[in-house]
Parts: C-alpha cells; structure tokens; sequence
C-alpha cells in the first residue's frame, strides 16, 4: 500500500500536526459547561473525524495485476507432417511420439488459471483436444504460415499470450515468427540424422529454368550415416514418371557417393525430375530417399548485338554465322570512323544505336548479350565503357573477345578493366599450338558440350594463338582449357552486379576444326558461350509471373501478378492458360488486365484435385513473343521432401533462441510462457478510501454524532 496525496505533502503535513495540537490543547482545557465524560465523547469523536480528513487526504492506494483470461491464452501448435514420423529420438521413437509423450507428461501446472488450445497441422490446421494428441499421424507437407494463418481466423492472434510450434523446425511456407505480433515459442522434436541409420539425396544445385535444347548437367550427392560397412545401391532419374537413367552406386558413412546426370529438353513447359535411392532396412526415414525437382524449359530467341568499335575481319564473321541461327536475332555495330557507325542484322532491334551506343544502359538493355570485339582505348573509350559496366549491373551479359588487341595492361578503360576476371599483363597475345581441354573442370552443361565438341572432332579443335593473364579475381571461374605446353584458361567469367562477363582469351574460335565443320564448331561453341553468360533468374526476365499459392484447396481461387518488360503496345495482351499436368489442351483461359504499365494481374477460377501446369504468355499484335510456366497443385497433398536433419538454421526463422526448447525442458518453457503472460495483464490502481464509501460515511456520522450531542449538552 502507497500513498497518493491530494495536496501538497506539507501542507498536508502541517494541516495533520496543526489539527491534532488543536485537539489536544482543546482536551486538557475545563469546558465551564460540561463535565469531564461529556468532553471525552466531544474529544474522541473530533480526533476520528479528524483522522478521516487526513486518511482520505492521504489518498492511500495499491497496483494490482489480474490476468486477462480472454487475451491471455496459449496455443500449442502440433507438426504431424510426414518428416515426424522420423525415427530418430532415443529408443527408436519417432518425432510425433516424442512431443505427444511431451504433451502427455507436462502438465503445466502454473498455466492452470489460463485457456490452452490444442492445434494439429500439416496440409491443413485444426483445434484438438488434448486427449486426441496421442491419435495424430504423420502424413502431409508442413505447412507452418497457412496453420498460424488458420489459428488466427479460429481464435484470433491478438487473444493469444504466445504460441508454441512443437515441430521439427522443417517448414514448406517461409514462415517468419519475427513478423507475428505475438511471441513464438518452439519445442525442437528430432536429430540431425547423423547417429540413426539413414540414407538421403542432398539436394542437388540446379536452375529453376533452361533453354530449349540446353544441356543441363546435374550433380548428385547421396549421403549414408549410422551404417558400419559399404553399401550397394541403386539410384535412378525419372522425368514426367519416366525412368531415363539408372546408376549402382557405393557408399559408406562419411563419404558421399557424386553421381552425374546429362539432360536436354526439346520443347517448353514444366518437366518433373524424380530421384530416387535404394531403401536400406532399418532407415530413421524413407522420406529422403528421394527428390522431386521442377524445371522450367523456355524457348527464347537470343538478342545479341555484336559491337566492333574497329572494323576487322571477324566482325564479317561473326555476322555471316550467327545471322544463320534461327534462335539468334543479332545486330552488328562497327565504327568504321569516329563518331561513324554501321549497323547491320536486325535493325529494328537497333533502337538509337545509329551514333553509337546510348548516353544510358536503358538502351541496350533488351539485348540479352553484348559481345565486344576490342576493348582497349582509343578504340574503346572511358564512355562506352561506363555505359558496358551499366549494362551489365543492370543485369546484361557481356562477352569480351580476344585477339591480338585484347586485354593489354594500361590500355583497357578504367570502368572495364575493373570488371574483368584477372588482372592483364602487358604482353597478352602469345602464338602458339593449342588444343580444347576439359581436364579438372567441375561437371556442368558447358563442360559437357565442349566435351562433345571435342570428341566430335576426333579432339582436332587447335588453336594457334591465346590471350593470357596475371592472375584470376577471387570470383572468377574457369569454364574451358587450352592446352599446349602448359594448361591455360581459353574461357574464364565472373558475377558482376546482376549480371555476368565472359571472356574468350582467343581470336581463333572461327577456325575450330577442319575445314569442312568450322563454321558448324563456331556455331556450337558460341551458342554455348552465350548460354554460359546468361544469368537465369526472373530479375531481368522480359516476363515474370508470381502465383498467390502454388497449393491450394479445390474450393480456392489463384490469383496470377505477371511483370512484362520491355515496350508494351496497345495490342500487347497477357494470357494464362491452365493445362492438365501432361495434357497440351488448356482446361482454363484468362486474360490477365493491366494494373499498370507493367504489372498484369488475373484470376484461374476453383479447379478439380490434381496437378497442373499454368502458362503466362505475352502476346503483341497476337504473336507470342514469350512464355513462361509454373506448377499448380489442387487438393493434393505434396509430400514432404525436404531436408530431414533438424538444425538450427531453419529453427531461426520460427522463433528466436531464448525461445526455443527441447523435450525435456517443459519447465524451463512454462516459465518462458508465463513471462509473456505477465505482459498481457491488467494492471489496477485502486484507492480503497476513495472508491468505498465507508470512510465518508464514518466522518458524516461523527460529524452528526458531534452535533447531536453538542445540540444535547446545550452548546448552541
């Protein structure tokens, strides 16, 4: 109990000793009238009156803090996705046992006062009693943002004290828990795999989208743990439900088993690869014994603008050859005087190319690769440059040639010489006998077309002269070797910004092989070339195309947000189109409307259960310029393919680490609970005096009671 006085703490201290001094000296002062007895009421009954003026001027009061019972719950949310039924917990419990033996043996004794709700979640979210925790089963994908999303429809977010996720940390949603206006506990059930016998396919590293006819080489690693001896498997490549390849491999625990994998796709649209491992008796799971990875397939038409700011003989080349390629839409620029320019190939994709390249990259910025046959000064000066390095931050590849000209020390423009992946040398140009090599590079699709260009020519591709260099940039990588005496790099590139350069460290990559196939090795070579410095992402796609949810329920609309770059017309029109997965009739159209001069935005109406395909295309003047895909799964629940080890990483993004708890500390997690509840509750001040009303009731009746008597004993 505090006090709150009303006035002034001395004033109040001097009104308390002036009254009572005044009572007093009253007290021992012989009233001519009255007796002795009849002064003591008199007396007694103004020192309670008085007592009460200064109690109630004193104001005495306390804080109190009650729970708020509607804003005060707690909501244990359950995983029983597929990952945890994960045997991996001591005894051979699965990771569901785990928690429902959690759930059943903490009592949380402290949350007793407080409402507790029971959720269980995968595909879909649901309340639960408590008894039927023991009934759950794995199945289905971990869909954690969908199920907090759920809860808050159910019983609202802002009613809840804090959240516990009892889960293996294995999210399909990119839930993010520091986003959630309440607090996120997590309750960790499961291993890193490392001690229980299991066998899995590490994800392997490849891009979201190819070129038609690209080669795409895909390395595969497949780990074993808790095995004492080698194991024999099996693993095997299916596309569209196909088998296609088939490997015996062997693997023991501690080291991986590389396996590689060459695919080409002929034609556009979505292609499902499945991978799959031979199971072992006794595995912790099955779940990571196989993969399923989508790819998208494109058909793009190159735009290439080949600059020469100096006539030579290979400019004529490159256009005569590259002109011939149905998926090239090439423009040629030479500088045939200062300040003079020649265009040649598709001029209507020239743009103000006419006296040279643009005062910005905003003008070469639709050619999907630049290539520059000379970059030293004078022929090159600080300007091109500066609008080259733009270019290429904004997303562009460039392809730099060499030759005897190229890639000299101190003659190269300051704005590429920085952009290059090594560092130059005085003397570049050096004579000599080469051939193409691929010896101690990493598997990749380039790698694997250079090997095959190779084998083609009986390994005749000679060249007579290189470009070499000091030293490589720390992120630069080799993509092809030319060996003579010594091996040395013929194509190396580099990350710059958003987009990539490459360099061909030879002029003689129009005299590859005899004479006969030259010209088909140059086009080879080249194509491949450009392929490798394309970078695949969305970010400076012409078309790119965002669904709402790529799994939703039969009952369920999808909302399409496509982006289109590049020069939009009157007659330019976005299309989407839903196919059957495998079927080449689209069940459903939509034409997507403007929101913008970009962005288009549409709706795909509710569809049966079953896997999908949805094409976006752009149309101009109704000709398809561009088509981009994606997959759409219906009703369907996915299985659950990610990477089964519990690590702290993906427990990151749920809840912060002073929030998350393992099974056997429930104690150390119902005191973290009531903390946060501690925050959401009600706090009162009450000042009993003032909000009763026995006190005044009291001064009124001494006050009476004094007038009565004074009335009575004739005081009046």
């Amino acid at each position: 109990m505090m006090f709150y006085p009303l006035i002034s703490s001395w004033l109040l201290l001097l009104f308390a000793i002036g009254g009572f001094l005044i009572i007093l000296s009253m007290a021992f002062q012989k009233h001519p009238v009255l007796n002795a007895a009849q002064q003591k009421k008199l007396m007694i009954l103004r020192l309670i009156a008085w007592s009460c003026f200064l109690l109630l001027l004193l104001n005495p009061g306390k804080i109190t803090e009650d729970p708020n019972y509607d804003q005060t719950r707690v909501a244990f949310v359950i995983d029983h996705s597929a990952s945890m039924g994960s045997e991996d917990l001591a005894q051979g419990q699965t990771r569901l046992e785990g928690i429902q033996n959690f759930i059943k043996t903490e009592k949380f004794p402290r949350l007793g006062p407080y409402h507790k709700h029971y959720f269980s979640f995968a595909e879909t979210t649901k309340e639960i009693d408590i008894d039927d925790v023991g009934q759950l089963s794995p199945k289905g994908p971990t869909l954690l943002d969908e199920a907090i999303a759920q809860i808050d429809k159910e019983i609202g977010v802002s009613q809840l004290g804090g959240i516990v996720i009892l889960s293996d940390g294995l999210d399909q949603t990119n839930f993010k828990g520091a986003a959630k206006s309440v607090p996120i506990f997590g309750v960790s059930a499961g291993t890193a795999l490392k001690k229980s016998l299991d066998v899995a396919i590490q994800k392997p590293s490849m891009p979201e989208k190819v070129q038609v006819n690209e080669s795409l080489s895909m390395e595969v690693a497949v780990h074993i743990a808790g095995s004492p001896k080698v194991q024999d498997l099996k693993l095997q490549l299916k596309q569209d439900g196909i088998l296609k390849e088939s490997k015996a491999i062997q693997i023991s625990t501690g080291e991986p088993s590389l396996s590689n994998f060459q695919m080409k796709f002929d034609r556009e649209g979505i292609y499902l690869i499945e991978l799959s491992v031979s199971q072992l008796k006794g595995e912790a799971t099955y779940l990571n014994n196989q993969r399923k990875l989508l790819i998208e397939v494109v058909d793009v038409k190159n735009q290439v603008l080949i600059y020469y700011p100096n006539l030579t003989n290979s400019f004529r080349h490159f256009m005569r050859q590259m002109r011939k390629d149905q998926q090239v839409q090439v423009v040629g620029m030479v500088q045939t005087s200062p300040g003079r320019y020649l265009l040649q190939g598709k001029k209507e994709l020239a743009g103000n190319l006419q006296q040279g390249l643009p005062d910005s990259a905003e003008g070469i910025q639709n050619f999907s690769a630049i290539i520059l046959g000379n970059q030293n000064k004078p022929a090159l000066n600080e300007q091109d440059a500066l609008i080259l390095k733009q270019y290429v931050e904004n997303g562009g590849s460039l392809i730099l040639l060499g030759g005897k000209d190229s890639f000299v020390k101190d003659r190269i423009p300051n704005a590429l010489e920085g952009m290059l992946p090594f560092s130059t040398l005085q003397q570049s140009y050096q004579t000599g006998k080469f051939i193409f090599t691929t010896a101690g590079l990493q598997a990749s699709g380039f790698q694997r077309q250079m090997d095959q260009l190779i084998e083609t020519n009986n390994g005749n591709i000679g060249l007579t002269a290189i470009n070499r260099f000091q030293g490589l940039r720390p992120n630069a990588q080799i993509a092809l070797y030319a060996q003579g005496e010594e091996k040395l790099p013929i194509v190396v590139w580099q990350d710059w910004g958003q987009g990539k350069v490459l360099t061909i460290l030879t002029n003689q990559t129009q005299n590859l092989g005899s004479t006969a196939v030259r010209n088909q090795n140059f086009m080879t070579f080249m194509k491949q070339a450009l392929t490798l410095s394309q970078n695949r992402n969305d970010l400076h796609d012409t078309l790119s195309f965002a669904l709402s949810k790529n799994f939703v329920s039969p009952q369920e609309t999808t909302k399409i947000i496509a982006l289109v770059k590049g020069e939009v017309q009157e007659t330019t029109e976005v299309i989407g189109d839903v196919f059957k997965h495998g079927s080449d009739q689209p069940i459903q159209s939509v034409e997507l409307q403007a929101l913008s001069e970009l962005q288009y935005e549409g709706e795909i109406q509710a569809l049966p259960p079953g896997d999908y395909v949805l094409r976006v295309q752009v149309l101009k003047e109704g000709q398809s310029i561009r088509k981009r895909y994606k997959m759409l799964t219906v009703g369907q629940v996915q299985q659950e393919l990610a990477d089964l080890a519990v690590n702290e990483r993906n427990w990151d993004a749920i809840c912060p680490p002073h929030r998350r708890f393992q099974l056997s500390e429930g104690t150390a997690l119902e005191s973290a609970l009531l903390q946060a509840i501690r925050k959401k509750m009600v706090r009162k001040e009450i000042f009993p005096f003032w909000e009763t009303p026995w006190l005044l009731i009291i001064l009124i009746l001494t006050l009476l009671t004094e007038w009565y008597l004074r009335r009575r004993y004739n005081l009046f």
